[in-house]
């Protein structure tokens, strides 16, 4: 029943953001030069800085490299650096000549976009609250395993419904569009570029959807398990980095990572003026199950006593590095972004530390026990039964 639930949940979601968003298609259709003009030379550079970072991180990890980093990290390190900044300047560049030119289309397609993202940001923030007054408070144990209940479920698989029409949206729209002229570079028809670009958003949302069917040893049990889990798990995670309603937190991230590269950098060369406890990186990994890239230590761990995550990014305090169970919960963030999408995880960093007069839950907070679901073995924590 509960799987059901929230398979059901997710369908009624999806089925409600399509009409929210065919109502919304003026406000969408106003935004398109925006989006095709400012946005889309901004998320083709995205593309290629994340290929850029997970091929670094994994030459890292594969070679054994990185943790700490020796002197082959270092000088992947630099290479990536110089080729990430040659394709920020191309990118932000295409943008500010876009704003330049035509400064009232950014103006009108903000505006636009604001006005269409607003009511599924509220729609979001309405279901988390809901799913969370409905969630378990009870710790996972190797004889009961976790506790799933119906309302919860239900609420988690409208979550997942909505992000997977909010990415199928905006997969058609740029996807669409950046795969045809490479089609037309290739000498194939243009339109095979769209067909392309339109398979791969029908397989993001198709593997958003089929994050409704993750549940930690919970009835209804799935034929094998485990591999159901591992495998809805590893597309999730590794097709977040593409999923639209990702990006806003990957590209936080991102920035973040690439800053404490820099840091690292600038800490060899002034260790006086940029001391190596904060801004050393101690570690670079990428976890080849999910595809979440952890750094340890850096300008953007040491900014922390624990640790965060910021979209496919996770960056774990000097305090907490090398340790396998923080990188396991961080890692669960960067599953429940493929899952619910960017709005989910902002309003969980709200209910974890609190903002105004909002008071932090911390660990108890509804992403919080989400996230704790993906630690192994199981730290007696709350946790909502999703990744185990």
């Amino acid at each position: 029943m509960p799987r059901l639930l929230r398979i059901l949940g997710a369908l009624l979601a999806a089925t409600w953001t399509l009409v929210y968003v065919l109502l919304a298609g003026l406000l969408l259709n106003a935004a398109l030069p925006f989006i095709y003009g400012f946005l889309l030379p901004l998320f083709a550079g995205t593309l290629v800085l994340i290929v850029l970072s997970v091929v670094f991180a994994a030459i890292v990890e594969v070679t054994g490299t990185g943790t700490p980093p020796s002197i082959f990290a270092h000088v992947c390190a630099i290479a990536y650096l110089i080729l990430s900044t040659v394709v920020l300047v191309f990118a932000v560049g295409a943008a500010a000549l876009f704003t330049a030119f035509l400064p009232e289309a950014v103006i009108l397609g903000v505006v636009a976009m604001f006005f269409f993202l607003l009511p599924h940001a509220l729609q979001v923030l309405v279901c988390y609250i809901l799913a969370a007054v409905f969630a378990p408070f009870a710790p996972f144990t190797a004889t009961s395993g976790g506790v799933d209940r119906p309302f919860e479920c239900f609420f988690r698989g409208t979550l997942v419904g909505m992000n997977a029409i909010m990415n199928g949206v905006f997969g058609v729209i740029l996807y669409g569009v950046l795969f045809m002229p490479l089609a037309a570079a290739i000498g194939a028809f243009p339109v095979s570029g769209v067909i392309i670009g339109y398979v791969l958003t029908l397989i993001l949302v198709l593997v958003t959807f089929s994050t409704s069917l993750a549940s930690a040893n919970v009835p209804p049990a799935l034929p094998a398990g485990g591999v159901v889990q591992g495998f809805i798990k590893a597309n999730a995670g590794w097709l977040s980095w593409l999923m639209p309603m990702s990006w806003a937190d990957c590209a936080y991230g991102w920035a973040s990572f690439y800053v404490s590269w820099i840091g690292h950098f600038l800490s060899l060369l002034a260790p006086a003026t940029f001391p190596s406890g904060t801004w050393s990186i101690l570690a670079l990994r990428l976890d080849a199950t999910t595809g979440a890239m952890i750094l340890d230590g850096g300008v953007a761990g040491s900014a922390s006593n624990t640790a965060y995550n910021c979209g496919c990014f996770s960056f774990v305090s000097p305090a907490r590095a090398g340790i396998l169970v923080t990188r396991q919960h961080e890692t669960g963030h960067h599953l429940h972004l493929a899952a619910f999408g960017g709005f989910f995880s902002s309003i969980d960093g709200i209910n974890e530390n609190g903002f105004g007069p909002i008071s932090p839950q911390g660990a108890l907070a509804y992403g919080e026990r989400v996230a704790e679901s993906n630690t192994n073995p199981a730290r007696g924590r709350t946790e909502v039964p999703v990744w185990r």
